[in-house]
């Protein structure tokens, strides 16, 4: 149950900070996306590799939120300070 409110968090965060990534790579920063997207997965990889062998299933789930987490803040940061555009839901 909580490991399903843990992976909860992060869809909502998805949600919420809307098509960042998308928007980025569509307004020219292709390479800043690829970027955060490919340290978003090394940071998961390695917070996989630490978390599981702890917390069994909640330490996926806890590695999977924080790095969708981090690559949805650097997405939106990045295309609120290239574009001034402000991809949020709300």
């Amino acid at each position: 149950y909580f490991t399903m409110l843990v992976l909860l968090l992060g869809q909502t965060i998805t949600a919420v900070t809307g098509l960042s990534g998308s928007l980025l790579a569509m307004t020219g920063g292709r390479q800043a996306a690829f970027f955060i997207a490919l340290t978003s997965t090394l940071v998961q990889a390695v917070l996989l590799f630490v978390f599981i062998p702890v917390w069994g299933l909640m330490g996926a789930a806890v590695a999977s939120t924080f790095s969708r987490l981090m690559m949805q803040s650097l997405f939106y940061l990045r295309l609120r300070i290239k574009t001034g555009i402000v991809a949020a839901a709300f």
